[in-house]
């Protein structure tokens, strides 16, 4: 197979964690990449595969909204653990934010 010129990904089993299909993805887009790139994910049915799947999506979620302080607030989630710790982080930005304005 020549990386250099591939341009679709194929995840045939999802991983625990997002950061793994994320870098895999990234790879696809590397600098010089001229063409469209496809992803595919492939999926069972009424398997563990789509638990983990959607257990992977939450995940995203919950690092996006962490890593983007603009869409924190907006997110709700459903772990009280992540919301108590997402919630902190907000707190000590708004903080900064009106030390900053005094």
């Amino acid at each position: 197979m020549n990386i250099q010129t591939a341009s679709v990904v194929v995840i045939a089993e999802p991983q625990f964690k997002p950061s793994d299909e994320n870098q895999a993805i990234a790879r696809a887009y590397r600098m010089g990449q001229t063409r469209k790139v496809l992803v595919y994910h492939l999926l069972c049915q009424n398997s563990i595969d789509e638990r983990i799947k959607d257990m992977l999506d939450e995940k995203q979620k919950q690092f996006d909204a962490f890593a983007d302080k603009s869409v924190a607030a907006e997110v709700e989630i459903k772990n009280k653990d992540a919301k108590n710790i997402l919630q902190k982080e907000i707190d000590r930005i708004t903080m900064e934010q009106r030390m900053e304005d005094e």
